[in-house]
């Protein structure tokens, strides 16, 4: 990641650059062109209290190994 023309980027700025590509290198990962590491559908969907909402989610895992566990519980008003 490169810094703009007569811009420099301080230590931290530096340190922080490396971790970001250290934890996700993009370029490495094969995206695409949205970056998009996870689609939930549908994105927005009302439902009314003590009935289930269905969500497709799907995650492109951009490690060889890697777990997760989804929890997700909401409370909305009406």
């Amino acid at each position: 990641m490169g810094t703009l023309p007569g811009h420099r980027r301080s230590a931290e700025g530096e340190e922080q650059a490396r971790l970001h590509r250290e934890l996700l290198p993009l370029d490495e990962l094969g995206l695409g062109t949205d970056g998009v590491l996870a689609r939930i559908a549908p994105s927005y969907q009302r439902a009314q209290t003590g009935t289930v909402a269905r969500f497709l989610v799907t995650v492109t895992n951009p490690r060889q190994h890697a777990e997760a566990l989804v929890d997700v519980t909401g409370a909305g008003s009406a």
